[in-house]
């Protein structure tokens, strides 16, 4: 099985990427599975009582919720302004998201999957690289993302947080071994297909 992380900034279009890489396997015949862990957070903040009582441990019990989820409003709001505590916020769910990745690939391992993908926009902060065979970062103008991100419902200023917290593009590329160009007028489909042409053809990656 060969893992991929798809990593990239806010607007960047991971979503829209993975879907295409998907699509492209399924026409290969290639068995193809993804997880985002965007969404992996949300289950785990609405569900993961271990991750609740160690936020709340760590912020006070008012981010919890009356129905006993986290609520994340008022935890973005203690650590919006504060770097340690935004700090300590990113390891202690970094941690989780990482066991659930783990957990993940050894079912995807186990029924065969051929090529594994995980999306996780915050790779290098999460120290998650070890458990992928290559990391492959999306990007695209700053403009571009800025007006996906606003289009898809987030207010202005919420972006700009996000986009001023993030590495800038020469970040993501240096700790990826693929880019994908997702601006205006990029030719997705012959890049994803280099992409995927690119790790069949990788010894081990038990793709026929």
């Amino acid at each position: 099985m060969y893992k991929i992380a798809l990593t990239g900034p806010i607007g960047a279009g991971k979503g829209y990427i993975c879907g295409l890489i998907g699509n492209i396997c399924i026409e290969r015949g290639i068995n193809f599975q993804s997880i985002d862990t965007d969404k992996v957070v949300h289950e785990l903040y609405r569900t993961d009582k271990r991750l609740m009582t160690d936020l709340a441990e760590a912020f006070g019990n008012d981010v919890v919720a009356s129905d006993g989820t986290i609520d994340r409003e008022k935890l973005m709001t203690l650590v919006m302004n504060d770097s340690e505590k935004l700090i300590l916020l990113n390891s202690i769910v970094h941690a989780r998201v990482i066991e659930e990745c783990v957990a993940w690939l050894d079912v995807q391992r186990q029924n065969g999957t051929d090529i594994a993908l995980v999306e996780i926009p915050l790779l290098a902060e999460s120290g998650a690289s070890y458990l992928f065979d290559s990391v492959v970062a999306v990007s695209a103008e700053r403009e571009v993302r800025l007006k996906r991100a606003i289009e898809r419902g987030l207010p202005p200023w919420k972006v700009e947080l996000v986009m001023s917290r993030q590495l800038n593009d020469d970040g993501y590329t240096a700790l990826s071994d693929y880019v994908i160009r997702n601006g205006e007028g990029d030719d997705l489909a012959l890049q994803l297909s280099a992409l995927l042409h690119k790790i069949i053809e990788i010894p081990g990656a038990a793709i026929e």
